[in-house]
């Protein structure tokens, strides 16, 4: 299992390397969201105007909001598919990449939302069952993007993915949490700006390293092969040796029992001209 001092030291050399592009990603998705919380009429507008005169203003408000939400959530899994594809050798630095619309963008969103709504449902009954939820299914997004299965394959992969490790999975996920929110106290957000991206590295490094570690194909067993030739080398000559077929045992012949009162062959007679080719003429 991956500890916090690995996930957090390969973050952090990432995020030294590519802090560009993460930290200007992290602010496109602040302000996108920032702007659709804004539209939303708040309680000085509803303290100096009537419902009615709200009414169609709120609706379109919330209907822009939402669409900005989603595109904020569309910019946060290309975030996590660059932080799912970098490694210590490939550098992204591309920002536009984040806008992109993949052919798993919106499978992705889809698996965002439900995984969202059985969280919260899990967590309104006595929180407990929302963080099992949680561990257990939250790789289902990533799984998305990184395997581009469908929305039932994905959830059903990351229960597999975390089978055995939920306890492991819930302490280094509690570790992580504080390094985000302590710092954010104390920096009024700012150092959100830092731990947001290293999580977000942190998240698919051990994605990376608990699916490197899971099969999710069926075991099947291997068809048994024939044996290779090999070869054995005596000077500057090389000679292929070739298992021999095996021989075949021949069936056994049946035993033939001896006669013990043989009959004499009969003894042929010469015939009237036989015998007289054999006499001279007189």
């Amino acid at each position: 299992m991956v500890t916090f001092k690995e996930a957090f030291d390969y973050a952090w050399g990432i995020f030294k390397r590519d802090w560009q592009f993460y930290v200007v990603s992290g602010l496109i998705v602040t302000i996108i969201h920032g702007i659709g919380q804004s539209l939303t009429p708040g309680n000085y507008a509803s303290n100096h105007f009537s419902s009615e005169a709200l009414l169609p203003w709120a609706t379109f408000a919330h209907l822009v909001a939402f669409i900005i939400w989603i595109y904020g959530i569309v910019i946060s899994i290309n975030i996590l598919n660059a932080a799912l594809h970098t490694d210590k050798v490939k550098k992204i630095d591309d920002v536009k990449t984040i806008f992109n619309v993949e052919s798993y963008t919106w499978r992705a969103v889809s698996t965002s939302i439900i995984l969202g709504l059985i969280i919260g449902i899990g967590t309104f009954f006595l929180v407990i069952p929302g963080i099992v939820l949680a561990l257990m299914y939250g790789f289902a997004v990533i799984i998305v993007v990184d395997k581009y299965v469908s929305i039932s394959d994905a959830f059903k992969m990351s229960d597999k993915l975390t089978s055995g490790k939920k306890m492991d999975l819930f302490g280094l996920m509690l570790i992580i949490l504080l390094v985000n929110v302590i710092p954010a106290i104390v920096t009024f957000g700012f150092s959100l700006i830092v731990t947001s991206p290293m999580t977000l590295i942190a998240y698919a490094y051990i994605y990376k390293k608990l699916r490197d570690g899971t099969s999710f194909v069926p075991e099947t067993i291997a068809p048994v092969q024939n044996p290779t030739p090999t070869s054995s080398t005596s000077g500057s000559a090389t000679a292929n040796v070739t298992p021999a077929p095996p021989t075949p045992v021949p069936a056994p012949e049946p035993v033939q029992t001896p006669n013990m009162n043989p009959t004499p062959a009969p003894v042929e007679q010469p015939n009237e001209q036989q015998a007289q080719g054999n006499n001279p003429a007189i």
